[in-house]
């Protein structure tokens, strides 16, 4: 046999009950979270020549399975793929079929993934306080004192709750990033005291209550700002389905005395 093996298709694929799948159609490879690869030859592969032939760029850390027969290979991501990555798989010339011919020439194809970011719906601050939804980003803060959102407190013992709503649902572990992405900071003037994260409150998988104390209240002679931080990218919080944040999101508030 010295027919050459040909790579036929590359795609993502459904995943059903068990190891059973099937390919998702179209010309476009559309990938989302942690969904494998399938590549079809058109003949039966070596399985150790494809493992080592295969790359991916920029390079992501998997393990390649053998599919429904020896034409079939699912590559399965360890992580999620990054959102607005364009990807370059590549499958060398060097690539052999059982009979040990090699491909005919390199094969490669590019694809980004299909998901979306996950969002902060809404922030408040206190029991029925204003709901915001329109977050500005570190590099919008140059309105931020005049559009400052008010809060109340009765003294600086008080606490302030903040409620976060996000778009996706966290697992557990995806919470504990949640709460290490959220910060509390003074804004403005840098006298103002520094507040202190109190408690923690889980209410439902994509809702956080966080009560903080310690804000100096302005006063007649001075105005105190402070801001509520959300790291975003692919280091901040994720959803349990992978998705995060685009960048950061801040809400500038203004501290009053009730």
């Amino acid at each position: 046999d010295t027919e050459l093996p040909v790579l036929e298709r590359i795609c993502g694929i459904h995943l059903v009950a068990g190891n059973e799948y099937f390919p998702k159609e179209g010309d476009v490879i559309a990938l989302c979270d942690k969904e494998p690869l399938l590549f079809q030859f058109s003949k039966e592969m070596d399985f150790d020549s494809l493992s080592s032939g295969l790359r991916f760029e920029p390079s992501r850390a998997g393990q390649l399975r053998k599919g429904k027969n020896n034409r079939e290979f699912l590559w399965v991501p360890e992580e999620n793929w990054s959102l607005e990555e364009q990807y370059r798989v590549v499958v060398s010339s060097e690539v052999q079929d059982l009979s040990g011919n090699s491909m005919a020439q390199q094969q490669e194809a590019y694809f980004t993934v299909d998901n979306e970011f996950l969002q902060v719906l809404s922030v408040s601050f206190g029991d029925g306080g204003t709901e915001i939804s329109d977050f500005q980003s570190r590099g919008a803060l140059q309105r931020a004192l005049q559009d400052a959102v008010p809060v109340s407190v009765q003294s600086q013992d008080s606490c302030i709750v903040t409620k976060i709503t996000f778009s996706k649902d966290f697992d557990p572990e995806g919470l504990v990033q949640a709460l290490d992405a959220i910060s509390m900071e003074v804004f403005f003037p840098l006298t103002a005291s520094y507040p202190v994260l109190e408690k923690v409150r889980v209410s439902g998988e994509s809702n956080l209550e966080l009560w903080w104390s310690g804000f100096s209240p302005s006063s007649d002679e001075v105005d105190n700002y402070y801001r509520l931080n959300i790291a975003g990218g692919a280091s901040g919080p994720q959803s349990a389905v992978g998705n995060y944040l685009k960048e950061d999101v801040c809400v500038i508030f203004q501290v009053l005395k009730s």
